[in-house]
């Protein structure tokens, strides 16, 4: 399916755009999407006019103090980039225990899920899209409970090997919820999609989450919106959209450098 979206050449990476990525999902695990994640930064750095992370960051985020050299070569990298122009990160539900100190040391601006934002004069939502997943019964009850912030704040008050312990079971727990569940109940449900266009007044909607890239056509009560859906970096290529004032297009990025 990757080959259905033209790469990220060099004569896009030479003129200005705004750059859209979700679901990296970085982990010391796997250090050829790290790798991957630093050369896309390393490569639009130069004319990128904004940098949007819609969620997923990383596979797991438990703690602005939990500062192993992995994390801290994905902080660093960041924030050479926002020293460049803008970064904003919308959390997504692996980012919820990122806090103060971590845009303070990235330099990344936070952004709440279903932001809106003048895209060259358009208005566009931005999310990190597992809210309309409303098929996902278990998910929807994990992220009732995940957003509330007063619990956020008190599980930053355990200890970090309690931390860390409870994201390796919350991973397992996802993987077998995953394995379980039927792939079409993890993608969104088309009236919630209806819905947040028309609450928003949006004409365009970017997420990520359900890891399916793909630009779908939605058709509102009275106008016609459209609907840009990220891809994840598990493969042999991570797909991302670039918008200029004249084009929105889902791009491939290779993961591994090609020789």
């Amino acid at each position: 399916m990757d080959t259905m979206f033209p790469p990220l050449s060099k004569q896009a990476l030479a003129e200005p755009a705004i750059y859209f990525v979700s679901d990296t999902h970085l982990h010391e695990h796997h250090p050829e999407i790290a790798d991957a994640f630093c050369r896309l930064l390393q490569a639009i750095r130069p004319t990128a006019k904004a940098l949007y992370l819609l969620g997923d960051v990383f596979e797991a985020w438990i703690g602005d103090d939990h500062l192993t050299p992995f994390n801290q070569r994905m902080i660093d990298e960041l924030k050479r980039s926002s020293e460049q122009h803008p970064c904003y990160l919308l959390p997504g539900n692996r980012d919820i225990l990122m806090g103060k100190r971590f845009y303070r040391m990235t330099g990344c601006q936070a952004i709440s899920d279903e932001h809106v934002m003048d895209l060259f004069g358009e208005r566009c939502l931005l999310s990190h899209g597992d809210r309309y997943c409303l098929a996902d019964i278990g998910h929807q009850r994990y992220r009732r409970i995940t957003q509330q912030r007063w619990l956020c704040r008190l599980i930053c008050l355990m200890p970090l090997n309690w931390r860390i312990h409870i994201a390796s079971a919350m991973r397992r727990q996802s993987m077998t919820h995953q394995s379980n569940i039927k792939p079409a109940y993890m993608d969104v449900t088309p009236q919630a999609i209806v819905d947040a266009l028309e609450k928003h007044q949006c004409t365009t909607l970017i997420h990520g989450h359900t890891h399916q890239a793909k630009k779908h056509d939605t058709a509102c009560h009275t106008f016609k919106g459209h609907r840009f859906v990220l891809g994840d970096w598990e493969g042999k290529n991570a797909i991302i959209l670039r918008v200029t004032p004249t084009e929105k297009t889902l791009l491939r990025f290779p993961i591994k450098e090609e020789e």
